[in-house]
């Protein structure tokens, strides 16, 4: 199956129903979507894309909408689209928006405005042929990035197919209006949107500038927001503004979704928020309300219907349930190799599972429980310390919204155990002091820096070695047994 084939029946049996709001309140129905995507792909044809193709795309406002059609095109000629920086030897062209792309070359391609506009209801659309998808790939993805430089990763018709049925399995299927507050680029981006589409449901486009008048005049029934546009989300909205009837659900995904980040959604937005747990090269695998989370430190959800996870040794020995090891992950969502680098395949994909470097266990009840990754563990002397444990300590903590735990070696070259907080008061200096005073002493946090935003990728993951540079920048750290906090500038 394509993955645009559903989107077409939709627009034969209910032309009208509304696929899409743009963040200037304007509908495109299903019937326009799918003229629309017809239409990019004969404006494409002077191109000469073949299926198999792979083209550079962007989709950045204020051209989210435009890059989506797009890539729906592609997909729906068999081309595949991957993010528009990737290496030109890699690429077929780049397709750019027209007013503000690179200088026009032999790799460079424009979609100007003929490209950017729905045909009218009256004007002749041809039906643009659609390839018959299957194992062929539709997009690429990057993936985080978190254990070096991002890998790429095919995924195929059949297995984005999988993927929203995933989500459908996991999280519940029917029709949503759903508003995505996030990067359409990244590894949920057009999962997302299929998810919506598919069931004949909306997907509303972020209008930042006012979050609370579109989730009401569009009645949005639900929100997918990464953790760290959560914040940024819950203080746009207008004093005493929600929570909002008709919200069901706020979902998240991405990155670990602090408990006092999401019991400001609950109270702001809707009382249900989710958290989703997952690796782009795995998909989605874990999901549940955080009201069912918050008695069960570290975790992340319960597994998904048709997906395995297991902890194991470093040997890939199967761990008894509840023991912590190195997770590996198995299903019909998890992808089979990286593009371009044999080497990074053979670590990560062996006999059917992605293992990614990820440290947790699994209960005996499907509870996935996440204690960090195996590079962000912390070496202090021999001494082996996952900075997720006093990741959750330190936003236990009434004040401390988010924090990050790195090591920063000392003038031995001895690691360190340094903290990174967020928080939007005065910091409780005694509160901290005991925190520390509790965790045996090489594990105590030498200093806790008080940043304005920790340092993240697009895709949501803290990026540790920014903060590690961050801290080299103090001139003195403080000594043993010394806490300091530090007012610093933005990460």
């Amino acid at each position: 199956m394509n993955i645009t084939e559903p989107l077409r029946r939709i627009a034969r049996v209910a032309p009208d129903t509304v696929a899409i709001v743009r963040p200037d309140g304007a509908t495109v129905s299903f019937q326009a979507l799918d003229r629309w995507i017809d239409r990019v792909v004969f404006r494409a044809r002077p191109l000469a894309l073949r299926p198999g193709d792979i083209v550079g795309v962007t989709m950045t406002p204020p051209y989210q909408m435009e890059g989506l059609v797009l890539t729906l095109a592609m997909a729906r000629m068999g081309v595949a689209t991957v993010r528009a920086s990737l290496p030109p030897e890699r690429l077929r062209l780049r397709l750019f928006e027209a007013d503000d792309g690179p200088p026009l070359s032999s790799g460079n391609a424009a979609f100007d405005r003929a490209w950017q506009t729905a045909p009218s209801p009256d004007e002749h659309a041809p039906v643009a042929a659609m390839h018959e998808g299957g194992a062929a790939i539709c997009q690429i993805l990057s993936s985080s990035g978190t254990t070096g430089f991002p890998k790429e990763i095919p995924i195929s018709h059949d297995l984005m197919a999988r993927r929203v049925y995933g989500w459908w399995l996991g999280n519940g299927g029917g029709t949503a209006v759903r508003l995505l507050e996030m990067n359409l680029n990244g590894s949920l981006g057009l999962v997302q949107i299929l998810r919506t589409l598919w069931l004949g449901g909306t997907v509303v486009l972020p209008n930042r500038q006012d979050p609370a008048g579109t989730i009401a005049r569009h009645g949005v029934t639900t929100i997918f927001v990464p953790p760290f546009a959560m914040a940024g989300l819950i203080d746009a909205l207008p004093p005493g503004a929600g929570p909002f009837p008709t919200l069901r659900t706020i979902e998240s995904g991405g990155s670990f979704l602090p408990p006092d980040l999401a019991a400001r959604a609950a109270a702001r937005l809707c009382p249900t928020v989710i958290s989703n747990f997952g690796a782009t090269e795995a998909g989605i695998v874990a999901s549940a309300p955080m009201a069912a989370l918050t008695a069960h430190p570290g975790a992340v959800g319960y597994v998904f219907p048709g997906v395995t996870v297991e902890a194991t040794t470093e040997n890939g020995n199967p761990l008894p349930a509840g023991t912590e090891g190195l997770l590996r992950f198995r299903g019909d969502m998890v992808a089979s190799a990286y593009l371009w680098d044999d080497k990074a395949s053979r670590t990560a994909f062996r006999g059917g599972w992605y293992r990614g470097g990820d440290l947790g266990s699994v209960g005996p009840d499907g509870m996935l429980y996440l204690s960090g990754r195996v590079a962000d563990v912390i070496d202090v002397g021999g001494q082996k310390i996952a900075p997720r444990a006093i990741e959750l300590g330190l936003m236990a903590l009434p004040e401390i919204a988010d924090a990050a735990v790195f090591g920063v070696p000392d003038a031995a070259g001895i690691a360190q155990v340094w903290a990174a907080v967020l928080s939007d008061r005065p910091l409780d200096r005694a509160a901290l002091t005991g925190f520390r005073d509790s965790l045996p002493a090489w594990q105590a946090p030498r200093a806790i820096l008080r940043v304005q935003a920790l340092p993240r990728n697009p895709a949501g993951k803290i990026q540790r070695d920014k903060l590690v540079a961050l801290a080299r920048q103090i001139e003195r750290a403080p000594d043993d047994g010394v806490l300091e906090v530090f007012q610093l500038d933005r990460a």
